[in-house]
């Protein structure tokens, strides 16, 4: 049934009302989606894959416990040794005179001791000594009933490579025995300790005990072998040492008793002393008669005049002459008072007193001048003391240096001589010491334990294996879970998706519906109104009403991010809901690409929403679902070259704004809007935008690019609703049922 609709005249540009949430084109910085994961999303994580860790950790059980089972009983034997990095010293020498105690070295020592452990040396000599080569080569760890399996499984195996592969023969290559060995065997060293525990096992009890006691007894022999090895070729290469030695001291003696008799040389200390004595003795009286010079050249120079006068003043000569001129100045004085001075007699006296006058000057230079030459005479010979005793140092200064010249080759050889001579001796001595350290015992092993029996097989553990392979498993599985998680970007709950922290309310959780053929789900609120769905949809109606001002915006753009996500489930549900509470409205299938309202409704889609746009039908192609319900639906119609051209004509915003005051809701259903303009233009010419997340269909990135395009086309984003929710909490109540009292509904007209 249709119903035509008359086209109003286009009226300017309604004002869209909004929800009181702030919009933004520039949201960038928004979304937070890469936090990192907590301890919550861990176990939230593993309770979503938790059938995988279920089914390996069975199969680890399992695993574990048929190998316990095929695999033959083993047995373990194990013995205690002690190695000393010190051993005890019968001598207090030995070989080794180069290495320090240190930890380092303790260190190295220890490291060494296990790597001949573990030398494939020491295993051939074991397997030689107890004839193990049949043993090794027979090995298996499988039962009988299982090997037998196993090497049938081969040959059918290599039959079918060689039925269809032409494969080159492989050369045979031999056994290594020493390898099948070493890995039945286990060295463990026990920590900050200098025991070492030998392991070995194998099939056989007794055997698993003989080797392990044969293989310490082969140990310690090796390592004596080891040791009078060492000594024998430090005691080969001292003998060879000290024949050099030995010509070397012998050359050395006879170069210096040859230079001796040619030189003279008897006693180069005795000879040197004398020498030596004899210059420091002239050397003291060379100074002490230099500083006798130097006092007497002085003592000339100074005082040869005042010492003159000194001499004269203490003259007995001179003071009588002195004596006698003071007695006749005097009588000539008191004569003088009677006589004129030119009388005869005092002439006389005067002429008296000048004689005496002369001698006494006279007399007084020639003291002057015998006091002087003697001190000459004592200055020239303090200088000819001083020269001759200079004459003499230098003399034996070069005797001195001439006997240096002649004992410092004679030195030198003497010191080689001596040298070689410590080195023979050292040589000889550390030969003997070397010779009875070879010959002795020094072992650094003890035994502690010797290798006993065991009880029960060591590996015939079959509840142990069957736990460890289900722990094993277990770890596998979370592992394995943990991947999943890290690689998978889905929104996969209503957690999820509250974790993004995006700008915009969640209004409700669908739930996901079981048998989604059977239950019809795009009818399902309104043919189950107790059903989880239709109430998922009343608390998107109730949310929708309280955050617009208690109505729902008139014309609804319904959208998601990928194709899948239940927007037409959701459009047709919502408006069967509002039709059954007495609304009047109508359903646009704006997805000119891939309807699918038509064939939810069943209604005709030859001629639709695609021809008016287009211009090709005069009527709006306006058709009612139901004769008693007042749900109406505009289909896309036949398929279009460029549905987004269509879209952004006048003639659709004209068609919205006739719509609008035509019926109580318009809901239009939208396409993707990844990949596609089309959702954006609807946004434009719609009221508000409801978004729709389907669970474990987009990811993240693609949740994220929708809402931003819708931003950037200006959407009023009034809200998301998340579908396909596996466990929606707060619709637990009405599921089946469950929260009602069984009475009768009302039927609203």
């Amino acid at each position: 049934m249709s119903q035509t609709v008359p086209v109003i005249a286009a009226q300017s540009e309604p004002v869209l009302e909004t929800l009181a949430i702030p919009q933004s084109p520039s949201s960038d910085q928004k979304y937070s989606y890469d936090r990192g994961m907590g301890f919550k999303d861990y176990l939230k994580n593993m309770s979503r894959h938790k059938m995988i860790i279920v089914v390996l950790s069975l199969m680890g059980l399992l695993v574990g416990y048929f190998l316990s089972q095929v695999i033959k009983d083993q047995y373990t034997a194990v013995a205690t040794i002690k190695i000393d990095a010190e051993p005890v010293q019968i001598l207090d020498y030995g070989i080794d005179v180069h290495q320090k105690k240190s930890m380092i070295n303790n260190a190295i020592f220890f490291q060494t001791q296990y790597k001949l452990l573990r030398s494939k040396k020491l295993a051939k000599r074991v397997i030689e000594d107890l004839s193990l080569e049949s043993y090794l080569q027979s090995q298996s760890k499988l039962t009988p009933g299982a090997t037998d399996v196993l090497e049938r499984f081969k040959e059918e195996v290599v039959a079918l490579r060689d039925q269809f592969f032409t494969t080159k023969p492989k050369q045979i290559v031999p056994v290594q025995l020493e390898n099948i060995f070493l890995e039945s065997l286990t060295i463990r060293p026990l920590k900050d300790s200098q025991i070492v525990e030998v392991t070995f096992q194998s099939n056989d009890e007794q055997l698993s005990i003989d080797v392990v006691n044969g293989f310490i007894k082969n140990f310690m022999e090796q390592r004596a072998e080891i040791h009078r090895v060492s000594a024998d070729r430090a005691a080969t290469f001292l003998r060879n040492e000290l024949l050099t030695a030995r010509g070397r001291l012998q050359e050395s003696e006879e170069e210096l008793l040859t230079y001796a008799k040619q030189n003279n040389i008897i006693d180069t200390k005795g000879d040197r002393s004398i020498i030596a004595q004899s210059l420091e003795d002239l050397s003291a009286a060379y100074i002490k008669a230099k500083q006798q010079r130097i006092m007497a050249e002085s003592v000339y120079a100074e005082q040869r005049e005042a010492a003159g006068d000194l001499y004269a003043a203490d003259s007995n000569l001179i003071s009588d002459l002195k004596e006698r001129v003071s007695a006749v100045s005097v009588n000539y004085t008191e004569k003088l008072k009677t006589y004129k001075p030119d009388y005869p007699e005092m002439l006389a006296l005067r002429s008296q007193i000048n004689e005496l006058n002369k001698q006494i000057s006279a007399e007084r230079g020639r003291a002057k001048r015998s006091v002087a030459n003697d001190m000459k005479a004592s200055f020239q010979s303090s200088l000819q003391q001083e020269r001759r005793l200079n004459s003499e140092i230098l003399s034996y200064e070069k005797q001195l240096l001439n006997f240096e010249d002649r004992n410092l080759q004679y030195t030198n050889l003497q010191r080689e001589t001596e040298t070689n001579r410590v080195h023979y001796e050292g040589l000889l001595q550390r030969l003997k010491e070397v010779t009875v350290v070879g010959s002795s015992s020094n072992e650094s092993i003890d035994i502690i334990d010797d290798a006993y029996p065991s009880v029960r097989p060591s590996s015939k553990r079959s509840l142990l294996n069957a736990l460890l392979g289900m722990i094993v498993g277990l770890f596998a599985g979370a592992g394995l879970a943990l991947l999943k998680s890290l690689m998978n970007q889905r929104v996969q709950s209503l957690e999820d998706l509250q974790d993004m922290q995006l700008p915009y309310h969640i209004l409700t959780a669908l739930p996901k519906v079981k048998h989604p053929k059977k239950n019809n789900i795009p009818l399902l609120a309104a043919n189950k109104p107790n059903s989880s769905m239709a109430e998922s949809i009343r608390y998107l109606y109730a949310n929708l009403t309280m955050g617009n001002t208690q109505k729902i915006p008139r014309v609804l753009l319904i959208t998601s991010s990928i194709p899948g996500e239940g927007k037409s489930s959701t459009v047709i549900n919502l408006a069967s809901m509002l039709a059954k509470n007495g609304k009047r409205v109508l359903i646009i299938d704006g997805d000119l690409r891939k309807p699918t309202i038509h064939k939810h409704l069943r209604v005709d889609n030859s001629e639709g929403l695609s021809n008016y746009l287009a211009g090709l039908s005069a009527k709006l192609p306006l058709k009612k679902v139901a004769s008693k319900s007042p749900l109406f639906v505009i289909p896309a119609g036949p398929m279009v070259s460029d549905p987004v051209g269509i879209l952004s004509t006048q003639k659709m915003i004209d068609l919205c704004a006739t719509l609008r005051d035509s019926f109580d809701q318009v809901i239009i259903d939208s396409p993707p809007v990844l990949g596609m303009a089309d959702a954006l233009v609807l946004s434009n010419r719609s009221d508000a935008t409801l978004f729709v997340v389907s669970n474990d269909k987009p990811s993240k990135k693609d949740i994220h690019s929708a809402l931003r395009n819708l931003e950037k086309g200006f959407a009023n984003i009034v809200g998301i609703a998340f579908s396909k929710e596996k466990s929606s909490r707060h619709n637990q109540y009405y599921k089946n049922n469950s929260y009602s009292d069984g009475r009768s509904h009302l039927v609203l007209s």
